[in-house]
């Protein structure tokens, strides 16, 4: 039987599978999924029945919280991704001309901030290989166990121990990366709801307070 742990991450996969065929379709924010017809979900159901869930209700963070997703991503209400059609990966931006413009500025900020938060799960997984093979334990005892390899981390952290682990990574500026000096697109563009509007502006709220600051 496969743990909780792993059932969560095959679950998130499944989601980020559908919404990546999002074209053209809208969102309903008051379920938090794809607005489609019926046929639509009935076809997609029958492809993978896995799917069904998701008809109801998608995978959503809490109120006032936002996922950082690629450009690959559509962007309702709670997925933040970067600027299209100028540099993103952070490689770009160290060893090629520094950002112009307030896009390029926030796809550095987005990138560098993925980049940390892959980073660290990582290290976390090769530290702690429990966490990179979860057994079948019950939720709540895998729960447990995540928060103790966290409890140890921070241990570490505070007792300024040296972490040679996150300390190589962090050295490593091209850690993850391949340098390709271009300007990219990840996907296909996002349906023009009204939460792919709020967002946009929250983006360019984002990035101007970059600028200014």
């Amino acid at each position: 039987m496969k743990s909780k742990w792993d059932n969560l991450k095959e679950e998130l996969k499944r989601w980020r599978t559908l919404i990546y065929s999002e074209t053209g379709l809208g969102w309903d924010d008051k379920k938090k999924t794809i607005a489609a017809t019926d046929k639509w979900w009935e076809d997609k159901i029958k492809a993978d029945y896995r799917f069904k869930p998701f008809r109801m209700k998608g995978i959503h963070p809490p109120p006032g919280k936002y996922y950082l997703v690629d450009a690959g991503y559509p962007n309702p209400t709670g997925y933040l991704g970067p600027y299209r059609q100028v540099r993103y990966h952070l490689p770009e931006f160290q060893q090629c001309p520094s950002p112009t413009g307030y896009q390029e500025v926030f796809n550095r900020a987005h990138s560098s901030l993925l980049s940390e938060i892959e980073r660290a799960f990582g290290e976390l997984k090769m530290k702690w290989h429990i966490l990179k093979k979860m057994p079948s334990y019950p939720y709540e005892k895998q729960v447990q166990i995540v928060i103790a390899t966290m409890a140890l981390h921070n241990y570490i952290r505070r007792n300024a121990v040296k972490d040679m682990d996150f300390e190589d990574a962090d050295l490593d500026l091209e850690y993850g990366y391949l340098v390709d000096c271009d300007t990219v697109d990840d996907g296909p563009s996002s349906s023009n709801t009204n939460a792919s509007s709020d967002m946009a502006r929250l983006r360019d709220e984002i990035a101007l307070g970059l600028v200014n600051n």
